[in-house]
């Protein structure tokens, strides 16, 4: 997930799923690094991410979420503000610098139409 990005995704983790129903209008994407696991912590997810806004959300039968989410900006989470019955974290937004910027730009756009 990228700012300006859409993408898809599968909702199947239980604090997830409560973070989505909340309805939260922007939320921070960011990904776990003990991918599987149902429980996480604060230290099994990475600090970095992105804000991104919801676009699209619907419920599946078997219980997951399939929704759409549009990234705004790359973050790095600066504390966890509630861990129950989702995670809720304060974050600072960061840019990236100068002219990596539209390169970045085109390997994100590149990655994502591979």
């Amino acid at each position: 997930m990228y700012p300006r990005l859409e993408a898809p995704f599968a909702i199947r983790r239980a604090k997830s799923l409560k973070a989505i129903e909340a309805q939260l209008p922007d939320h921070f994407v960011f990904a776990d690094l003990k991918n599987g696991r149902q429980e996480l912590g604060s230290n099994d997810l990475y600090k970095v991410g992105t804000v991104a806004n919801s676009l699209r959300d619907a419920k599946q039968p078997d219980g997951r979420r399939g929704c759409s989410s549009k990234g705004t900006a790359r973050a790095r989470i600066t504390e966890f503000v509630k861990k129950d019955p989702y995670f809720e974290v304060a974050f600072e937004i960061f840019r990236t610098r100068g002219g990596k910027e539209r390169a970045s730009e085109a390997l994100m756009y590149s990655a994502a139409n591979d």
